[in-house]
């Protein structure tokens, strides 16, 4: 997984945009599945 990608994707996670929020909770599932 890209590192950039996935801290883009968590600071987006953290500031709750809305449009984001369902790519953050993908995200976040797929962090924990490594």
């Amino acid at each position: 997984m890209d590192f950039a990608i996935m801290t883009k994707t968590l600071i987006l996670c953290v500031v709750e945009v809305e449009d984001q929020i369902h790519d953050c909770k993908g995200m976040m599932n797929q962090i924990k599945a490594l």
